[in-house]
Formats: structure tokens, sequence, C-alpha cells
């Protein structure tokens, strides 16, 4: 499976458009979760409604980028999302290379989830992400 793919499973299936609203179960936790929930696309940069910029593919002066266009609306959430997943911290997937990806569960309040996501996430980043790294 791809990363994108284990995201999507996990996190929910990111939704783009216009006026499209974000989740309440993901919105809700913002608060703990934002940099993460915005920097992966989940709800935008801000408030709960997305939007679409015009673009221009051939002119330099539009961006392309389209930061807040999309979002996990109500019934796209995760495997996550569900109860029974309320005290698993995250999935560490590991693929054949042994290189490792650590998707947390944003969904939970049960620990202090975010912070443990940093401590693995960080030493995957900056130092590696190679399974016998994270150990």
């Amino acid at each position: 499976m791809e990363p994108e793919d284990m995201r999507q499973l996990l996190h929910g299936t990111k939704t783009g458009g216009q006026d499209q609203e974000v989740s309440a179960m993901v919105y809700q936790h913002r608060n703990v979760w934002g940099d993460y929930l915005r920097d992966n696309g989940y709800i935008p940069e801000s408030g709960r409604t997305t939007y679409s910029k015009a673009v221009e593919p051939d002119d330099p002066k539009f961006d392309l980028k389209h930061e807040g266009d999309a979002c996990i609306c109500s019934g796209d959430e995760g495997l996550f999302a569900d109860r029974k997943f309320d005290r698993v911290a995250g999935v560490l997937f590991i693929d054949k290379p042994g290189y490792g990806y650590f998707f947390p569960n944003f969904y939970s309040e049960k620990m202090n989830f975010h912070q443990l996501y940093r401590s693995v996430s960080q030493n995957m980043e900056v130092r590696s992400n190679k399974f016998k790294d994270l150990l």
C-alpha cells in the first residue's frame, strides 16, 4: 500500500470543491491537531467552508497550490473515526525497504497522541525513517 492509501483508510477521504463543509468530527480536533489537519488538507486554512480559487494554469501570477480547497466532509471519515479506535495512538506502517510512516489517530482524546506523534514524526523527518532508527 502507498502511504496516501493508508492515510485515506485511517483518516478519511479528502474532498475538494466550492462551499464544502468540513466534517464536524474532524473539525472538533483542530485545537490540538490544527497544524497537522491543515498541513494534510483535512481542514482549510481558516473556517469550516472550503473554497476554490480561480486558476489560469499558463499564467505564472496565479498560485497553483490551492491551499484550503480540500477537506474531509461528513461521511468520508476513516477507520480512526470509529470509537473502537479510541485508545489507538496511531499506526506505524513499514514498507518493504524498511521505511516507516506513522499515521496518528487525531480523532481520539484518550491520550496526548499529538505529543506522541510529534516525537515519532520528528525522528522520522529529521533523522531517519528507517525502521531500525525508530526503535
